[in-house]
């Protein structure tokens, strides 16, 4: 199965915003890609992305992905700077579009901050220097997303942030 590049991923969450009428800024579209990633590797043990994430200076991220979208700063992402796709004919097989979705689903009512803080603490790790950019490696993140699967299945929030 080829892995996809985080533009691809990316582009796939600003569709998902524009039909529901929201807008993704630059630090959430950047996590979204990241979990989208992160449960993947959880459910099938092998990376959507061709990018390997790191531990940036302000969570996970995957570097060449975080400087492409360095340009919008805090604001507002927009679907047409990434050019228009068609879900439908995205190449992409059924299980990443699904993972996809699911990761959508679950966290798009999180704020930016929540979000944020969400993905430093899933997945902080004692004496890691969070700016020296190290690797994550996917057995890393099967252990800190093994009982996700669990949450989506009891149709629960992450714990911090249940309204």
């Amino acid at each position: 199965m080829q892995k996809l590049d985080p533009l691809q991923v990316a582009r796939m969450f600003l569709l998902h915003a524009e039909i529901e009428g929201m807008e993704l800024v630059n630090i959430k579209l950047q996590k979204l890609v990241f979990l989208a990633n992160a449960i993947y590797v959880s459910l099938f043990h092998k990376s959507l992305v061709k990018e390997v994430p790191v531990f940036g200076r302000y969570g996970p991220i995957f570097p060449f992905f975080y400087k492409k979208l360095i340009m919008y700063g805090t604001g507002v992402v927009d679907l047409e700077s990434f050019g228009r796709i068609d879900y439908n004919k995205e190449i992409m097989f059924g299980c990443q579009k699904d993972v996809i979705k699911l990761t959508w689903m679950v966290f798009k009512d999180m704020s930016s901050l929540e979000i944020a803080v969400y993905t430093i603490n899933k997945v902080k790790y004692k004496g890691v220097n969070w700016s020296n950019d190290e690797q994550i490696s996917n057995e890393y993140l099967i252990e800190k997303f093994k009982n996700f699967p669990e949450l989506i299945l009891k149709k629960e929030k992450p714990k911090k942030f249940r309204k």
